[in-house]
């Protein structure tokens, strides 16, 4: 009916990436040419099932795909190749357990599939990982600290457990021990920008030595990653915060720059000018975060904020 639509191109290739593979990248071509957003993640499916062309019934390559898919954050699919892994390789304990996180992140509940990857390999740094993941969405703190430990002394060179395990801590209400893995994961991977952008994250939402080490962590993770805007934006709010107004403007205006009407933009450029009592500049830029918004609650705190400051109309 429609050939030359992008995205349906793009969810093609995405369902023939578990189904079929090897006939999926003319889709995801298609979706290159038709949808230029979606451009970097299709061609790296595309390469990623280029390299394991004819493995039709390999379950590491439907984890390989679905490790992939994940990542680009289309779990719905991920579960499917997950599930496909298993079906090829019941005694592969990381499918198990991928499959088990896909679950959750698609609303369900995960627990049958940890419980056999643990069975079949309870040392296995990704099914500690996964573990530990499951055992916090289960508010089972001590649990997953215990899974996320052994996970990151299993492989104490990679970053992702250390904020796994930051992330454990805040949500405890543990903040010493919380900031002192994000300091762990900073000095891991020093030339990362991630681990810095989660660094200043936590003293931004936990309101916890902001000043001393949230705002320079968000500058580490901006000098890391060049031009980014999100993380203009979130240095810009960290300025913001610590009442530094004229430089988070600064921040701000770069982000919306480089990528226009980003609603999180919008709104705290709108924040940023009723600290500064300009409601006439507030209002402009609410206004346009209400009208871009492509998320409900950010378009609810955009009215929402409009209406508390009587800027309405």
């Amino acid at each position: 009916v429609d050939p030359k639509n992008g995205e349906i191109n793009y969810q093609t290739g995405l369902l023939l990436s578990v189904s079929e593979p090897d006939q999926s990248p003319p889709f995801l071509k298609n979706a290159q040419t038709f949808s230029p957003s979606r451009a970097v993640n299709s061609q790296t499916l595309i390469d990623l099932i280029s390299k394991t062309t004819g493995q039709q019934n390999n379950s590491l390559r439907f984890v390989a795909i679905g490790q992939e898919l994940a990542t680009i954050h289309e779990w719905d699919v991920a579960r499917l190749a997950f599930e496909k892994a298993v079906a090829l390789d019941s005694s592969n304990p990381e499918a198990w357990a991928l499959l088990a996180e896909a679950s959750q992140q698609t609303g369900e509940e995960g627990g049958d599939s940890i419980n056999q990857a643990l069975q079949l390999d309870p040392d296995s740094e990704l099914v500690n990982g996964l573990s530990g993941l499951y055992y916090r969405r289960q508010g089972n703190y001590e649990m997953a600290l215990e899974y996320l430990l052994k996970a990151a002394q299993h492989n104490p060179a990679t970053f992702v457990w250390e904020l796994e395990i930051a992330n454990t801590y805040a949500a405890t209400g543990n903040l010493s021990s919380a900031l002192e893995s994000f300091q762990n994961a900073t000095q891991i991977a020093p030339h990362d920008w991630q681990p810095w952008r989660a660094l200043a994250e936590f003293c931004l939402t936990s309101n916890y030595e902001l000043a001393e080490l949230g705002v320079p962590a968000a500058r580490k993770a901006l000098e890391l990653y060049e031009n980014s805007p999100a993380l203009m934006d979130l240095l810009g709010t960290a300025l913001m915060t610590n009442g530094e107004l004229d430089e988070a403007l600064i921040y701000f205006q770069l982000a919306d720059q480089i990528d226009p009407n980003q609603t999180p933009v919008l709104i705290h450029l709108g924040q940023l000018y009723l600290l500064k009592e300009d409601l006439t500049l507030a209002g402009e830029y609410l206004r346009l975060a209400r009208e871009n918004a492509k998320d409900e609650r950010l378009r609810d705190l955009a009215a929402r904020l409009l209406l508390e400051n009587g800027l309405m109309e």
